[in-house]
């Protein structure tokens, strides 16, 4: 009998929302789980979000899984100093931000902060609630709605 690939948490979610299936997590499940508690309960609930704004950005959901499992490593690596950090979210979203713009080769937002279009694209483009860009930002949810309605200001002048 064939082994059988281990499904995630997030691919089941995603079947049960109706949710394109985004292929295997960034990080296989079984590595994940050989981590700390508190590593793989990060993981878990932003490891998703971080692929789905990977996978809009580069367009390629190889190249984003990709990012994603860089991301991943680089925090394990330093998960001890990673969570005595003020903003532990939003140290991994600089990260994450970081590693999609090299991929991309670019970080160009024309006349918007990173921030601003980071807002826009997760709202705009992948529907996410403002508690949840908050969330995966590591920011206030008060910050993203200003740099919704900044970015939105933005770009209603540009026009």
């Amino acid at each position: 009998m064939e082994d059988e690939k281990p499904v995630s948490v997030v691919q089941v979610a995603h079947r049960q929302q109706g949710k394109p299936d985004l292929g295997q997590l960034a990080i296989p499940s079984r590595a994940v789980a050989r981590r700390p508690c508190d590593f793989t309960a990060f993981c878990l609930l932003h490891q998703s979000a971080y692929l789905q704004y990977a996978v809009q950005r580069l367009q390629d959901i190889a190249r984003a899984r990709a990012c994603v499992a860089r991301v991943v490593r680089e925090l394990s690596a330093f998960w001890p100093a990673f969570l005595g950090s003020a903003q532990p979210a939003a140290v991994a979203w600089v990260l994450l931000r970081a590693w999609v713009d090299r991929t991309a080769g670019s970080s160009s937002c024309g006349t918007l902060s990173r921030d601003q279009a980071d807002v826009l694209l997760l709202r705009g483009s992948l529907d996410f609630s403002l508690a949840k860009i908050a969330s995966v930002m590591g920011v206030e949810e008060a910050v993203v709605v200003a740099h919704l309605r900044s970015a939105t200001r933005i770009l209603a002048i540009a026009d």
